[in-house]
């Protein structure tokens, strides 16, 4: 046994190279997608659309924020000012400086999680006005005992982050692939309680728990707190990189924060119900947008410093028609058959037909924000690449303000329907933002083809007859598998037809960017 746990943290502690650990993060990445998708199938099975899970959700809006303050932004910040250090003093005088980040983040983050425990009726009422008061209590009382989460959060964002500067990809990865969803899961088959929050709250705990403990065995004394004394001007570079960095961290928080804040106004399970309705639509999301950027990015970058406009402006074009070739269809797929794929994915145990209609409604309005999401990603990838974190931090911020306006507008009329469509909205105006002032400011030109966008509307407009057509002869899993196959076989066969892209094109292309890179 204790040769096998000697291996086993040596195969953790292995270095890798940086395109190995680009393979690696990428075959992790997707099982544990696939991971959190069995869990939250396992979470709605257990807890439907519920009081208790709209709790713990509510419970986690805060403590990412926290986390944010803290962890989430100083993880980021340490990691230019390491390598100018490594680079310039030395290994050593970076390693210090590691771990006195390491000092600040365990004293910040225990501060933080004792501030949450202590404000926690300040908190629930601000952040949630809508609960009724035994529901706020609740919240208060939740919040209270598992405020730890944000110190355990915290230290596996630092420790995760410390694997990754040493190279060791591998156990950056796999730690929280094998640890953080089998845990919780087998803790909430243990101890789940559709009544009562608790469980969620020490399943997620624990996890967290367990990967910053087992993250610092691999680390070893280099996740060991240090000293802070004489390290003035690296700890002066890194505060000096925080505020900009956080207000990036947290747009995407905000907006969730936002959204559950005005979706206490509405019946109990609304929360629950947008999360459901969220994890959906990111599933896809997250593995074409994140496999897409990870390509891109470099190369883009690249040509930015290279000042090569012609290649630069051609990979943002590219980017946009992979973008909707990949998403329209996912779109029209989950407008037409998602009520369908609610009741496969989620209808089972306590979630029921209510839950499913609150789900796929909320689905419907988020899904129309896929495209614009996806894009405004690259765009976000364009605006790093030339070093102006203003304005995409400013356009990021702004779009959390016409999401929190357009909640107010439609909540009352639409529910939770307007909510969802408040945060597409959103994303629209943030990518449109993003692209006028590119146009403006650095010149970017034949990014959005009309001719191309035309074609792809044209082939959607067949598959949603396509899908009109099942929707009326079938329905369950039969309307999901038929729909879904003969959809995404007649938008490629007419892309094809029309000369937008197939298959071979699309593969040939993103081989090709990754041969520049």
């Amino acid at each position: 046994m204790r040769d096998l746990i000697s291996k086993i943290a040596g195969i953790l502690r292995s270095r890798q190279s940086i395109g190995r650990g680009f393979a690696i993060t990428t075959f992790f990445n997707l099982m544990s997608k696939l991971l959190g998708f069995v869990r939250e199938m396992i979470v709605a099975y257990i807890y439907g659309a519920s009081k208790p899970y709209d709790i713990f959700l509510a419970v986690l809006s805060p403590f990412s924020l926290l986390v944010g303050i803290g962890a989430g932004t100083f993880t980021s910040t340490m990691v230019p000012v390491y390598s100018h250090l490594k680079e310039e003093s030395g290994e050593e005088e970076a390693e210090i400086y590691a771990r006195g980040i390491v000092s600040i983040i365990i004293l910040l983050s225990i501060a933080l999680s004792i501030f949450a425990a202590v404000s926690a009726p300040f908190i629930v009422s601000v952040f949630f006005p809508g609960f009724d008061q035994q529901t706020k209590n609740i919240t208060t009382f939740v919040m209270r005992y598992s405020s730890i989460m944000i110190l355990f959060n915290s230290l596996e964002l630092l420790y995760v982050q410390l694997l990754r500067m040493h190279r060791m990809f591998l156990a950056a990865v796999a730690v929280p692939t094998v640890l953080f969803n089998p845990v919780i899961l087998l803790i909430l088959l243990l101890t789940a309680d559709p009544k009562k929050a608790y469980p969620l709250v020490l399943a997620w705990t624990v996890a967290h728990g367990l990967i910053s403990m087992v993250s610092l065995v691999v680390l070893g004394k280099s996740a060991l707190p240090g000293r802070i004394s004489g390290l003035k001007k690296p700890l002066s570079e890194t505060f000096a990189l925080w505020l900009p960095v956080f207000l990036g961290y947290i747009a995407g928080t905000l907006n969730l924060i936002v959204d559950r804040g005005f979706a206490s106004l509405l019946p109990e399970g609304t929360i629950s119900g947008l999360n459901y309705a969220i994890r959906l639509r990111d599933l896809p999301a997250g593995i074409i947008t994140g496999s897409l950027t990870s390509v891109v990015y470099p190369v883009l970058a690249d040509a930015v410093a290279k000042k090569d406009h012609i290649q630069r402006d051609r990979l943002l074009r590219r980017s946009y028609q992979l973008i909707t070739f990949a998403y329209v269809p996912v779109t029209l797929i989950f407008l037409f058959l998602g009520d369908w794929i609610v009741m496969v994915v989620y209808e089972r145990g306590a979630f029921d037909m209510q839950a499913r209609i609150l789900t796929y409604q909320s689905l419907i309005f988020y899904s129309i924000g896929l495209v614009p999401l996806a894009f405004g990603s690259i765009l976000g990838n364009f605006y790093f690449s030339h070093k102006d974190t203003k304005t995409l931090i400013s356009v990021n911020i702004s779009s959390v303000g016409v999401n929190a306006l357009l909640n107010a507008m439609l909540v009352w009329k639409m529910k939770h329907m307007g909510l969802a469509l408040a945060t597409s909205i959103s994303a629209t105006y943030g990518m449109v933002m993003l692209y006028m002032i590119a146009r403006k400011r650095y010149g970017i030109t034949n990014v959005i083809d009309p001719v191309y966008t035309g074609k792809i509307f044209l082939s959607a407009a067949i598959v949603i007859a396509d899908l009109l057509l099942i929707r009326h002869f079938f329905d369950g899993l039969v309307a999901v598998v038929v729909g879904g196959a003969s959809a995404l076989t007649l938008f490629l066969l007419t892309t094809r037809i029309l000369r937008v892209y197939d298959v071979k094109n699309v593969l040939r292309m993103i081989a090709r960017w990754r041969d520049s890179e």
